[in-house]
């Protein structure tokens, strides 16, 4: 163990690192001497996932029926899981183009399984993204729902639960540079003591984290260059490819695009917990509850690639997708629980970064009507290759609890007859920034986040709760990564329909059927319901557009073809599991 994590650390290093003078003062009075670094890193790196106890994590419903929404930014789960009623993964992992990433990935799938079957999870969805900025390392954060007894209180995390998980423990020995074998915890009086190779390097007062404050100075945030290096980006500098058929082939077979079924089945071939068979071609997973005749959605987003590229933008983008989702899926949003995994707490870009998730998060949740009721914040996270350590990009995973009222009325994304009509709701934008197709096809990392307006999204979300309360569409999908032709393929998948439409013609095809702008959904019409919807829609405030019909299983734009359903959805499943299995 180096001499430098033993080395007495000065208050300027201690407001590095969240802490004020008045509380580097007091951990120094509780432990009889002046903190070391290690003591003051593991701190800023801790303490802020504290914040989850001013958080109940409590949705009441009325009529005594009462749920926990809780985020675990920790592999093992240390909450009591005996009443847990749905659980979603999230999953963050680097990109697959690396060789240890593949098998890193197969590793933390299946410890995950693991940790998940020894507490008995309910698990109904697992939400994935790959992302060059995290490295080699994985991020999981596990959303969970109880059912809560009427006269029960809630249970935040406590530091001993933090302090002691396999994956605080893990990020210690990286952070510091220790080796984890010869880490060991150890509880003594009203401490908590870390030990290498049996030699003390740091002691937590437990006390002092529940009695005082972690704090973010606002000053000390500075704007990354790259920020405004992103909004310089020129779309009119990138290339038009003259093959889009092709393109449409290459982006369907992205990981980040592709079936996340193979990953889903390794639960199944491990034995150990399989996600549980709920309501299929949703956007949000739903969840029966017994002995009621509502059910309860979950959506779990978080691009990390928009919010590196805009934290402020990236971060409300994913409260609206979760908020689509929920709402596209036949529900309303309840409330958030909200898990920010952050870089380096010393670095000012990181704290620049923080504060705008934040004031993203505040007023986001307002917008959509869903209160932030658990929030957890992660700093000091690092990936680390040939001995080199790399704070990872923001990676905030947001997570949407909602209500369907009638379990009976759930909306799908999947296409449901010839001759259905297919509309686009919200409004068309010339943008390709951050999406799949600029950064995977072009290689184009530097851009901003997508187009989002957040007045327009909301009115989008209004409008389509009416259309689906009203029966005037028989499907509704969330229009995200990928785009228009993306989300198309996938409502067509599910009874191998078809699709024949026109683009924009102000609007690059490119952009139009690729790009990822906020604030879009797509819709099916039965002929029948037309009239109606188009007077609908005629007296709202939110654009649409008549895009095409459903086919017999041809897919054509703008008369050209690109193939049909059948071979787009062997592609589409297969990828990732050729990706990674080879």
């Amino acid at each position: 163990m180096g001499n430098t994590i033993l080395k007495a650390a000065s208050t300027a290093e201690a407001l590095e690192q969240g802490f004020t003078t008045d509380t580097f003062e007091k951990l120094t009075k509780d432990l009889g001497r002046v903190p070391t670094i290690s003591e003051i890193k593991i701190s800023g790196m801790i303490w802020p996932q504290l914040y989850s106890s001013e958080y109940s994590g409590k949705v009441e419903l009325g009529n005594n029926t009462n749920y926990e929404f809780r985020v675990n930014s920790h592999l093992n789960n240390t909450h009591d899981s005996s009443s847990l009623i749905a659980q979603i993964n999230s999953i963050r992992l680097g990109e697959l183009s690396k060789k240890e990433n593949i098998s890193l990935t197969k590793k933390t799938l299946e410890t995950l399984s693991k940790e998940n079957n020894i507490n008995n999870a309910p698990i109904i969805a697992n939400d994935v993204f790959f992302d060059q900025n995290l490295g080699n390392l994985p991020l999981i954060n596990t959303f969970s729902v109880k059912r809560l007894d009427s006269k029960k209180e809630t249970s935040p995390l406590n530091l001993r639960e933090i302090i002691q998980s396999e994956e605080t423990i893990n990020s210690i020995a990286q952070l510091l540079g220790l080796d984890r074998k010869n880490i060991k915890v150890k509880a003594e009086n009203m401490n908590i003591q870390l030990l290498d190779n049996d030699e003390i390097f740091a002691t937590l007062p437990l006390d002092f984290f529940s009695k005082n404050e972690f704090s973010i100075n606002e000053n000390q945030g500075k704007e990354p260059d790259y920020f405004l290096e992103n909004k310089n980006f020129d779309i009119n500098q990138i290339k038009e490819p003259e093959d889009l058929k092709e393109l449409a082939s290459f982006l369907l077979k992205q990981p980040n695009i592709a079936s996340k079924r193979w990953i889903n089945d390794q639960f199944n071939t491990l034995k150990r917990s399989a996600p549980k068979k709920v309501s299929k071609n949703s956007d949000a997973a739903i969840e029966d509850t017994k002995d009621s005749k509502q059910s309860i959605l979950l959506s779990v987003n978080g691009n990390s690639r928009y919010i590196k590229a805009d934290p402020y933008i990236g971060t409300a983008l994913a409260i609206a997708e979760a908020s689509r989702n929920i709402i596209c899926s036949g529900g309303r949003p309840l409330a958030i629980s909200a898990c920010l995994n952050l870089g380096d707490l010393a670095s000012p870009e990181t704290k620049w970064q923080h504060i705008n998730i934040e004031e993203a998060l505040s007023t986001a949740s307002k917008k959509f009507d869903a209160p932030v009721v658990d929030k957890v914040i992660s700093f000091n996270r690092f990936s680390e290759t040939a001995g080199k350590k790399t704070a990872i990009s923001p990676a905030p995973a947001i997570g949407m609890l909602g209500l369907l009222e009638e379990k009976n009325k759930t909306m799908t994304f999947d296409f449901k007859h010839k001759g259905d009509l297919i509309f686009i709701l919200g409004e068309a934008v010339e943008c390709i920034g951050s999406s799949e197709y600029l950064t995977a096809y072009h290689g184009v990392t530097s851009s901003p986040a997508p187009y989002f307006d957040m007045n327009k999204e909301y009115e989008l979300h209004k409008v389509l709760q009416s259309l689906v309360k009203n029966d005037l569409i028989n499907a509704a999908h969330n229009c995200s990564i990928g785009g228009t032709f993306i989300a198309l393929t996938e409502m067509a998948m599910p009874n191998e329909l078809g699709f024949d439409i026109v683009t924009d013609a102000e609007i690059r095809e490119d952009a139009f059927l690729f790009g990822e702008s906020g604030g879009r959904v797509l819709v099916g019409v039965n002929e029948k319901s037309e009239d109606a919807f188009i007077e609908f829609m005629m007296n709202s405030r939110v654009n649409f557009t008549l895009l095409g019909h459903v086919t017999q299983g041809k897919l054509v734009v703008d008369d050209e073809h690109f193939g049909f359903i059948q071979e787009a959805k062997k592609s589409y499943n297969k990828a990732l599991e050729e990706i990674i299995e080879g």
